[in-house]
């Protein structure tokens, strides 16, 4: 931009978030659990360039950060915009899942 409009500007990046590593047991287990709750766990995910908080909790406990997903929108409504319409019928789901990953962490 700088050079496009003749004028000079200076950029300093501070990284504030850390990498986001999930844990190779924590994700075996996530999977299996998976395997049994859901129809369908994709396992092979393109990774992202998302910054996430959760990245904080996994420097001090091993864990997992993993998406549910809730089905299409129609109407092509993106995650955290304001018009999203979340898919209640997910709940019950995602509740079954994470209780489930409880009882197998406590095995």
């Amino acid at each position: 931009m700088a050079l496009s409009t003749g004028t000079e500007c200076k950029v300093t990046y501070a990284q504030q978030y850390p990498t986001l590593i999930n844990s190779t047991a924590a994700t075996l287990s996530a999977e299996a659990v998976g395997s049994s709750v859901f129809n369908k766990v994709e396992t092979n995910r393109p990774q992202t360039m998302i910054v996430e908080d959760f990245a904080f909790m996994l420097e001090d406990r091993p864990g997992r950060d993993g998406w549910i997903g809730n089905g299409s929108d129609s109407n092509a409504r993106l995650l955290h915009s304001a018009w999203f319409d979340f898919n209640d019928e997910a709940l019950p789901v995602g509740a079954s899942y994470f209780a489930s990953l409880v009882e197998d962490r406590r095995q």
